[in-house]
């Protein structure tokens, strides 16, 4: 008996040729859109956001034109991944691994078209791939173990980085800044030593490179303005009150007298810890948080330089380069490390005053300031240079150079066809697309310098034939030239993994035969706003509380209720799997454990929309006796098409592991390893600590907001369970402790989160309270939820917040 239809209405599938055919038009049309911005004569794009303020960005970078896109087919995401990829890795190459995996994938349909099957394509591509990569090994040039010559090197692939970017004009300049930069940091490829600071005004040839580190932040009035042999302490810390706030207690007081003890005893406090911190034997104090009137006259009498409201990088880098550590308990000197230096003193960079730190402990730090224009050319500029850096810092540890300028690409090309004519059957034509594929980089290169890039690439060729050809593509004069005269050097780095990564991206398109996109979650949106936040306990202490009301109520309507940012992970609740199981996996739903929850907020998020999700795997591990299974939903307006949030649901598959064929464990994932911070809870006292008890109904009020699996609600279904009564959803704690940040940290405004990240560690039992243990590093809030009554963690993880609220 034929099953007529397995997936949900507005569910579609594509299968076979069509689904390979939507792989190949979508990857290559994000190639064709990044492909005019390739080059020396590449051409900038425009990119202007939906939100807010409609910023404009104007660049030709590729990995920053990719990111921005808001992209549906599943193929060309793939390639915007491998841009980001090769951006983190070497910093260079994101337009030319995109471009070059959408040239193999259009030479790919040309292949599939003529009835040559997908896998004798990866085949030849493989062999191809390989073959080119020897090409290369073969003409690499290594001068590491002449100074003179390496700095040449590197001086070559600055200019020949910078030679597509807005600082073309001053390539020169701008790579000698690059290249002293990056000596200094003696074969470290860690660039947080070296500080970059935009200030506008001047020309771009104003910019300089300081031997040292430059805070953007004035001395305060009464402050010593120069310190010698500086003893600093970088703290994070809160400098207005010095208590643990805890929210929802009240003091009653029966005068004004009483009222003075009060703040009396708060300035005790303060002076306490300001004799503290001066114990330490310092003379500079840098703080993250604010420094009120009070701490910092005690400072100025005492001595001590104290500069209030560093930004977190900025004072993350200081202690690096400074041999500090950031530290915000005080009580054990010996315990905190102090940063050093030997001189700290007020400078002028146009109108504007900032400190700066010479004879810092680490030798190499330095910060190059950029003068430009505008804020336009001055972030395009730090993108230009912050390539040039990752370039030179990734070729001080791999010395290997190659010629630029189209060369590589003739020379792989020319293997790759003598390969293509020593090979018999159908892998033949797959290598000579190969080749052909390869020689588009140059064409490229050519047609947007406007030339005859037909004359040209024929004139190389025949070039190419010659023994010890050096000869590539002179966009300048508009002819063939010789590479090597004309001092136009790639790292073999870069190309390497420009190579390897676009033909890995158009193996796995290739592989496709089949696209499945999950039918959207229809919902009744208004509605499920206001009860989504009596689900998590909006409103259950006080009815008339002004500052949760707006979550449940508004005199206007239900269109003005403010959404708390939790309500987003209800988007992904129809992309977990139930019931109905995976393919390829055996599990019982009922072992079914959601472990974790990650948000991203790109938008505020409206109380009524219409919102369609696109649902991705983002991983799968096999850990033996079980599977652990990431899902990706991103969630779109229907309508314009605007990304608000994404979501990724870690779920544990109890009994579904042991599927792995080899020795070595699948493991596999679509995003980078760092993209979800591991956070350990701070051990010192919590900046803030939040009570709230769930109701004995609360997972009965929660589940009506769409989880209805009976473990919530049913008793027999929670004792086969092995639980005593139903117990809470995972994702009504992750509520109950944002909206404790939100009310202690955001001052209650919820569009001050930017992403939570939340990890579920044991059950709560409806009728429990909970207390939310907050610690404010930065823009960060680590957050620890315990259930009061069995002393027990339940929950851990943190909020990104876009800024602070100003009443903290």
């Amino acid at each position: 008996m034929a099953v007529e239809r397995i997936f949900k209405d507005e569910a579609s599938e594509e299968k076979g040729e069509r689904a390979r055919l939507a792989s190949f038009v979508g990857a290559m049309a994000i190639a064709d859109l990044v492909k005019t911005t390739l080059g020396p004569k590449g051409m900038d794009k425009i990119l202007q956001s939906t939100g807010r303020g409609h910023e404009v960005t104007v660049t030709n970078d590729g990995a920053t034109i990719l990111k921005s896109l808001h992209i549906d087919n599943a193929a060309a995401k793939v390639l915007v991944d491998i841009s980001k990829v090769q951006d983190d890795e070497v910093g260079d190459g994101t337009t030319s691994v995109v471009v070059l995996a959408g040239e193999l994938l259009r030479e790919a349909e040309k292949l599939v078209a003529s009835k040559i099957h997908p896998m004798t394509i990866i085949s030849g591509y493989r062999m191809a791939a390989e073959c080119a990569r020897d090409a290369l090994l073969h003409k690499v040039v290594d001068n590491k173990a002449d100074s003179e010559k390496f700095k040449s090197d590197l001086m070559k692939i600055a200019m020949t980085t910078l030679s597509s970017k807005i600082l073309s004009q001053d390539k020169e300049h701008f790579a000698q800044l690059a290249v002293d930069a990056v000596m200094r940091l003696k074969g470290s490829t860690n660039l947080e030593a070296i500080q970059i600071i935009k200030k506008p005004g001047g020309s771009l040839i104003d910019s300089f490179l300081d031997e040292g580190f430059i805070l953007d932040k004035k001395i305060g009035l009464g402050q010593p303005k120069r310190i010698e042999n500086a003893n600093i302490l970088v703290a994070n810390t809160a400098m207005d009150t010095d208590k643990v706030k805890i929210y929802g207690a009240r003091v009653r007081v029966d005068s004004m007298a009483k009222v003075a003890e009060i703040e009396g005893a708060e300035k005790d406090k303060m002076r306490e810890k300001v004799q503290k911190i001066i114990g330490h034997g310092i003379n500079c104090f840098v703080n993250r948080q604010l420094i009120y009137n009070f701490p910092e006259e005690l400072f100025a009498d005492a001595g001590i330089l104290a500069i209030e409201h560093a930004d977190f990088d900025g004072i993350e880098r200081l202690a690096l380069v400074t041999g500090g550590e950031i530290a915000s308990t005080f009580d054990n000197p010996e315990s905190v490390k102090l940063g050093h230096c030997k001189l700290i003193e007020e400078i002028m960079i146009g109108e504007d005053k900032l400190i700066h730190f010479s004879g810092v402990e680490l030798g190499q730090a330095c910060t190059i300031v950029l003068r430009g224009a505008s804020h336009h050319v001055l972030d395009e500029a730090e993108r230009s240079l912050h390539d040039a850096l990752c370039v030179l810092s990734q070729t001080v540890n791999d010395s290997r150079v190659l010629l630029g300028g189209g060369w590589p690409e003739m020379i792989m090309a020319k293997e790759v066809d003598e390969l293509a004519r020593k090979t018999p059957g159908k892998k033949s034509h797959a290598i000579e697309a190969f080749s052909r594929a390869l020689l588009a980089i140059p064409t490229i290169i050519a047609d947007n310098a406007g030339l005859d890039s037909a004359e040209l690439i024929a004139k190389l060729r025949a070039e190419h034939q010659k023994e010890g050809c050096t000869s590539g593509i002179d966009v300048i004069s508009g002819t063939v030239g010789d590479m090597a005269e004309r001092g136009i050097s790639e790292a073999f780095k870069v190309k390497q993994a420009v190579l390897l990564s676009a033909t890995e991206a158009a193996e796995m398109i290739l592989r496709v035969d089949e696209i499945i996109t999950c039918a959207p979650r229809k919902r009744e949106d208004r509605i499920d706003v206001a009860l989504y936040a009596l689900g998590i306990g909006a409103c259950a202490r006080d009815a008339v509380d002004v500052d949760q009301l707006k979550y449940v109520y508004h005199e206007k309507g239900q269109n003005f209720i403010q959404v708390l940012p939790t309500f987003s992970a209800l988007f992904s609740l129809g992309s977990l799997p139930g019931g109905a199981g995976l393919p390829g996996l055996q599990y019982d739903p009922q072992l079914l454990l959601h472990g974790q929850q990650y948000i991203e907020l790109y938008k505020p998020l409206p109380s009524s929309a219409v919102l369609k999700n696109t649902v991705t795997l983002a991983g799968l591990h096999d850990k033996g006796k079980a599977a652990i299974l990431e899902i990706e939903t991103k969630s779109y307006d229907k309508d314009s098409g605007v990304l608000y949030c994404m979501n990724r649901s870690t779920v544990f598959l109890r009994g579904a592991g042991g599927f792995s064929k080899s020795s070595q464990r699948y493991s596999y994932s679509t995003y980078p390893k760092d993209q979800v911070a591991s956070v350990t809870t701070p051990k010192g006292q919590p900046f803030a600590v939040y009570e709230d008890c769930t109701q004995p109904s609360q997972a009965l009020l929660y589940r009506l907001s769409g989880d209805y699996n009976p473990l919530h609600s049913d008793p027999m279904f929670a004792k086969a369970a092995g639980f005593t009564r139903p117990i809470l959803h995972g994702l009504c704690t992750l509520g109950f402790a944002v909206r404790a940040i939100v009310k202690c940290i955001c001052g209650e405004d919820p569009n001050l989160v930017k992403c939570v990240s939340g990890r579920f560690l044991l059950h709560v039992y409806p009728g429990e309270t909970l207390l939310t243990e907050m610690w404010l590093e930065g823009l960060r809030v680590i957050f620890q939820t315990k259930v009061k009554e069995r002393s027990r963690a339940v929950l851990s993880g943190y909020v990104d917040l876009h800024g602070l609220s100003s009443s903290l």
